[in-house]
């Protein structure tokens, strides 16, 4: 959010980096400031199996993004878009284990 510039230009491939101007910088703040509110949520909702699962499934189109940018139109870099793909399996792997555990505390 503080630093979009430096985040992007080791983020995108070197062509479009001669396209970043500031809207391009907007929108890239705007993905970390809807991460902190994610945080944000999570750090003050009650987390019950439910909860656990409607994370996980609001995942799912992130794996669709992950695979526009790398597959159809891909203008991202090969490594951050792995790291992005990866960071959101451990994501949603980690809402359906809380969902499972809670499950199982309740029995």
């Amino acid at each position: 959010m503080v630093f979009p510039r430096p985040l992007l230009e080791m983020s995108l491939t070197k062509a479009r980096l001669a396209h970043i101007n500031d809207s391009t910088l907007i929108v890239f703040q705007c993905f970390g400031s809807q991460a902190c509110l994610v945080g944000a949520v999570l750090a003050t909702c009650r987390m019950t199996p439910q909860t656990y699962k409607a994370f996980a499934a609001a995942m799912i189109p992130y794996f669709g993004f992950n695979f526009y940018c790398h597959f159809v139109k891909p203008f991202i870099a090969p490594l951050p878009m792995l790291a992005d793909f990866v960071n959101n399996v451990i994501m949603s792997q980690i809402a359906l284990a809380g969902a499972h555990l809670l499950e199982q505390k309740k029995k």
